[in-house]
């Protein structure tokens, strides 16, 4: 899975291998498709899905296991901007602990071990009788061998002794040669190594798993199984981020109608676009056609108000929503009203503001919209997203 957009884009790509020198972006994939990674959309080759994703799966498993086993312990934990939003503070973390693993091969401990903002860690039994504060108790230390698994990577660890050694070896070599010279090395694999690191440093604990299946909420519209292709159903997940809330200085309405160019200028913190529903619809829309007509499409959606936006959904495109099935996290929306009706400036009042009473309850929906986003096979999103971007290499790490 693969996806690198500043404006509204949609991107699906399954890398095979690179065209050419190392610091080539034009990639083939599996079946013979090739694709333009500066494009930021390898759509039209999703037809070249891998249909058996278990040996990938099991390889990123395996690459996660080795980086831990093969680096060096560094007691201390590391500094990081623990009252930032939970995307940008794990974006910052994640560039943080790459640089330090892939100078010293060094993996810091973890998290520090301290309250923050966006954390309330007296509603977590768990957090309390460990003592965890902050998002430590939420994530696991970076070298921990407690990992999270999803039902495909349950699967592939069931065939672990089929892949088993040769898989450890290959790693091995491959991140021994990465940290040896890794700018000798295709702009794929740099990139899909710093994903795998993105995933270890957000390692998921088990109870946080557990809240993210109590909220999960499924509609199954289109119950249909998948095309079958040598007794392997070809469904397809997707996952979906809509940009609302501060993003969008708290509006509403007047979003843009149509998708920005991707040579459009940088948008930031002050000056950034949010985008009608329509637009992703018909990034959307253009999924399914690609995809054609016989494969169970699965929408994993996250945005501020999941519920209002399935409503929304539901009555401005009945087509589309009926023909996919929807699956997206059950929070009331007035954890995601920040301010609680007071009058505000929406030039300054961010998610991080000292006026947001709901900071506590915001770092879990984050994380656990941050892992929903991590099983899509294509995604939907935004670029100038720190949140989205997060979710993109969780994805590409786990498949």
């Amino acid at each position: 899975m693969l996806h690198y957009h500043q404006s509204l884009q949609s991107h699906f790509c399954w890398m095979k291998d690179f065209i050419g020198s190392p610091h080539s972006t034009l990639i083939e994939l599996h079946g013979g498709c090739h694709c333009q990674l500066l494009s930021i959309d390898c759509l039209d080759t999703i037809d070249c899905l891998v249909i058996d994703p278990l040996t990938s799966v099991y390889e990123g498993i395996v690459i996660r296991d080795t980086i831990k086993k093969l680096a060096e312990s560094w007691d201390f934990p590391i500094n990081d901007i623990g009252g930032a939003p939970i995307g940008m503070s794990l974006q910052f973390l994640t560039i943080g602990v790459f640089r330090e693993w892939l100078s010293k091969n060094q993996l810091p401990k973890g998290l520090y071990n301290r309250q923050e903002d966006f954390v309330n860690r007296t509603l977590y039994p768990y957090c309390v009788q460990k003592s965890l504060k902050g998002r430590k108790c939420f994530l696991n230390d970076f070298k921990s061998s407690e990992e999270v698994y999803g039902d495909i990577e349950k699967q592939a660890m069931d065939q672990k002794v089929k892949f088993h050694p040769a898989y450890q070896r290959n790693a091995t070599e491959r991140i021994k040669e990465f940290q040896k010279d890794p700018f000798n090395v295709s702009a794929y694999q740099y990139l899909m190594i710093f994903a795998q690191l993105s995933k270890i440093t957000f390692n998921l604990r088990s109870h946080v798993h557990s809240i993210y299946n109590k909220r999960l909420q499924k509609i199954d519209n289109n119950i249909k199984k998948g095309a079958s292709h040598a007794g392997k159903m070809l469904d397809l997940r997707i996952a979906l981020h809509l940009r609302r809330g501060d993003a969008c200085r708290h509006s509403l309405v007047d979003y843009a109608k149509v998708a920005s160019p991707l040579d459009s200028p940088p948008q930031f913190s002050s000056h950034r676009l949010c985008y009608d529903t329509k637009v992703y619809m018909k990034a959307l829309h253009r999924v399914q056609e690609l995809a054609g007509p016989h494969r169970h499409i699965t929408v994993y959606v996250a945005t501020d108000h999941s519920q209002s936006l399935m409503d929304e959904i539901k009555l401005r495109f009945p087509d589309l929503y009926e023909s996919m099935s929807w699956s997206y996290l059950d929070y009331s929306r007035d954890i995601f009203n920040y301010f609680g009706g007071q009058e505000i400036d929406v030039t300054t009042s961010f998610i991080e503001s000292p006026q947001n009473k709901n900071k506590a309850l915001l770092g879990e929906t984050a994380i656990a919209d941050i892992w929903h986003l991590s099983h899509g096979q294509v995604f939907i999103g935004h670029l100038g997203s720190r949140f989205g971007k997060m979710g993109w290499f969780q994805a590409t790490a786990r498949y």
